[in-house]
């Protein structure tokens, strides 16, 4: 499935953890994190789930753009809630976390990367070591992150508020994300090595995105 002289997502990760000085993947987990909200430094539990989460959400940023600022990671929560969060509820609880800040703190950036992301998919519910092994055509094609932002709608607004406003009770209630994830939609292609049927209208892994 990947040509053996194009760079896997993986690769292309581990370049990037190392260019921005992060811990890989051999570093001791730590079993609390410190993030920061603006100037207040924010303790959050880092079980092994979440690692392994992080992992899928390293590649979103690769695929999609968004920045590792604060204010990127606004827009690549809100990305990943409007491409689906599956049934992964360390992602239910921290993306939405991620963009009811942003949409209090920048809402027109975290609505147009919430209506991007609903163009898409995101990685979320996949085997790491299978998404590693995609190229960047493959990641794309994949969740879609090569199609061009679309033009923002009175819905992706009102949605992306309401997503906001859910995030609100997500943050101070852990576990109703973990309800959420629990009835939430199974992730439906999975990527195994040997291909995968796609959805209607998405190309297959491994095709030229559309120009």
């Amino acid at each position: 499935m990947t040509h053996p002289t194009e760079p896997t997502l993986g690769a292309m990760r581990a370049e990037f953890l190392d260019h921005m000085a992060f811990d890989g993947d051999d570093a001791p987990r730590k079993p609390v994190e410190w993030i920061r909200l603006g100037p207040v430094p924010i303790p959050i539990p880092n079980p092994p789930s979440r690692v392994e989460a992080l992992k899928l959400h390293d590649l979103h940023h690769l695929l999609t753009g968004y920045g590792t600022d604060i204010r990127g990671e606004w827009e690549i929560s809100g990305w990943e809630v409007g491409a689906g969060l599956a049934r992964n509820p360390v992602a239910w609880t921290f993306c939405l976390m991620g963009m009811t800040a942003g949409m209090v703190l920048a809402p027109i950036r975290t609505v147009r990367a919430f209506a991007r992301g609903r163009g898409g998919r995101t990685l979320f519910g996949q085997d790491p070591k299978a998404a590693f092994a995609l190229t960047e055509a493959e990641g794309h094609a994949f969740c879609g992150t090569a199609d061009p932002p679309p033009t923002v709608t009175a819905g992706d607004v009102w949605r992306a508020a309401a997503w906001g406003l859910l995030g609100v009770f997500t943050s101070l209630l852990p576990p109703l994300a973990w309800l959420i994830a629990r009835f939430g939609r199974a992730p439906d292609v999975l990527i195994d090595g040997g291909g995968y049927a796609s959805k209607p209208g998405k190309p297959p892994v491994g095709s030229a995105p559309s120009v």
